[in-house]
């Protein structure tokens, strides 16, 4: 009887996500399909080809229509498709009160029923990851660069030379870079072992015994933090993708029964309310005169708190700059490390940079500033493995209101107009460039580099990203050996919709080395 009830339900839901499709359909009718057809079902053919191999239906479309629009089906919505640089530099000019990017974000993570409408009246958290890093990053670098070697310690244990040990190169990756995350976003105290932090709470008032503890904790990663922040990212993910499967009328129904964001949400409070009242507390007593006011994001965020905005929304709005942050650094560096096991003159090139600027400017964040072969290495790796980056336009084609638009990263990234032998991973392809400036460096964005977007609404913690990023690869190429576990090639990446996942199981094999920048 439940297989007879759950066809009839999955019947009636496909009949409706049919007619949801057919009347935004004739809205976009103006607009060429590719990938399938548009017609009522039948688009729904289209659809799963776009999920399934999102790429080469992008690269299709790119190819017919350069310089012009198309759309593509996709499970719950018709998404148009911007292409040609003259095109995305006219979108990037728009205001937003035409084209709204927060509104979108909003869309794709369903966020009334995801995590509330607590966060829907004011964004506050995202330009501080602009404003406040841009400011603070060079004095927190030294934060940054003890956390990635305590880190690394950690989670490799390698302590002989020339001893090889295979590593689940994600899983690790994914630990090291929520804990380097959030020794910026949440300082030391979540880093640790939570009972250590609050039992120096206790003690505050014994200097002695503050800094013993300071000294102790930091030993004691925790990690029941960073297992929330991965959970809470997928469970968010998961959960707004199958809600916007339904329509609007559902959406409350669906959440209920499907969604376990809550749960995350939930814990997460639990765990930062006692830091966040504590330093409510302690502002609240010692105003201007408060002498170790802690330098992070979660300070940042009570700060620069609007007085309409509760406290309450605080911990959310960490996780929720958590969820970027972690995906797409690990990802990235996933893929970072397979090239550089299977490719060692990769590591000896920057190890060598690394060493040389380390010599003359010491290590610092002016320092990782000038890895410039570093920086070409990981645009290199976002142009060659990257997907797709998310009124009435020049050429006369009219938007209606409500429609989702993208652009086709990967096949700009593709086009032998723009790259030479784009079918070629080059490493030193942006550092080579002559007189390229600041454009060759990693966080530079262009319409014809679209890794971060481009524009106002370009990723805003790139800058940070970057600075992570390249002191993990740096500590990598002057700590280790890597190389694959099985065959001396990177493994495969699959396609998800607009996702590239690279292999999240593979193992590296990881030999420690006696090297220094000195």
């Amino acid at each position: 009887m439940e297989e007879i009830t759950v066809l009839y339900v999955s019947l009636a839901l496909l009949c409706i996500i049919t007619y949801f499709l057919k009347s935004e359909g004739r809205r976009l009718s103006h607009i060429p399909t590719v990938g399938g057809s548009s017609l009522p079902l039948l688009s729904f053919i289209g659809a799963f080809r776009t999920f399934l191999d999102s790429k080469d239906v992008l690269q299709e479309g790119y190819s017919r229509y350069k310089g012009g629009v198309f759309k593509i089906a996709e499970l719950h919505c018709w998404t148009v498709v911007v292409t040609g640089s003259e095109l995305v530099e006219e979108l990037r000019k728009v205001p937003d009160s035409i084209l709204s990017f927060p509104v979108a974000l909003q869309e794709f993570i369903q966020e009334e029923y995801t995590i509330g409408r607590e966060l829907m009246s004011s964004a506050y958290h995202t330009p501080l990851l602009i404003t406040r890093i841009a400011r603070y990053l060079t004095e927190l670098f030294p934060d940054i660069h003890d956390e990635v070697v305590t880190a690394f310690n950690d989670e490799l244990g390698l302590t002989r030379e020339g001893q090889w040990t295979p590593i689940p190169a994600n899983k690790m990756l994914t630990e090291v870079v929520c804990r380097v995350t959030n020794r910026l976003f949440v300082g030391v105290p979540l880093c640790i072992f939570l009972p250590l932090y609050l039992l120096r709470a206790i003690m505050l008032n014994s200097t002695f015994l503050h800094r013993l503890l300071h000294n102790f904790d930091l030993i004691g990663r925790n990690r029941d933090f960073c297992e929330l922040n991965k959970t809470f990212s997928n469970d968010l993910m998961v959960g707004a993708t199958s809600i916007r499967m339904f329509p609007e009328f559902l959406k409350p129904l669906a959440a209920r029964l499907l969604l376990s964001v809550s749960k995350s949400v939930a814990r997460g409070r639990e765990l930062l309310n006692p830091i966040l009242n504590e330093r409510l507390r302690l502002a609240n007593e010692s105003g201007d005169d408060w002498t170790n006011r802690p330098n992070d994001l979660l300070q940042w965020l009570i700060d620069a708190k609007p007085s309409d905005v509760p406290p309450t929304t605080v911990p959310l709005r960490v996780l929720l700059l958590n969820a970027p942050a972690i995906h797409t650094s690990s990802m990235t560096l996933t893929l970072a490390l397979y090239y550089l096991a299977v490719h060692p003159e990769y590591s000896e090139v920057l190890w060598e940079e690394v060493r040389t600027v380390a010599q003359a400017h010491g290590w610092t964040k002016d320092a990782v500033d000038r890895l410039d072969k570093m920086d070409s290495f990981l645009k290199e790796l976002m142009r060659f493995e990257s997907l797709s980056a998310h009124h009435t336009l020049s050429n006369g084609t009219f938007i209606p209101a409500g429609t989702r638009l993208m652009t086709a990263a990967r096949a700009v990234h593709y086009d032998e107009n723009i790259y030479a032998d784009p079918d070629v991973f080059n490493p030193w392809r942006f550092s080579n460039m002559q007189n390229a400036g600041e454009t060759a460096k990693f966080v530079h964005t262009s319409a014809e580099y679209l890794a971060f977007v481009h524009g106002r609404h370009a990723c805003p913690g790139r800058f940070f990203a970057s600075t992570e990023l390249k002191e993990v690869l740096s500590h990598l190429v002057v700590n280790y050996d890597m190389k694959m576990e099985k065959e001396a090639a990177v493994p495969p990446s699959s396609f998800v919709s607009h996702s590239l996942i690279p292999d999240l199981k593979a193992n590296v094999m990881f030999r420690r080395r006696g090297r220094n920048v000195g």
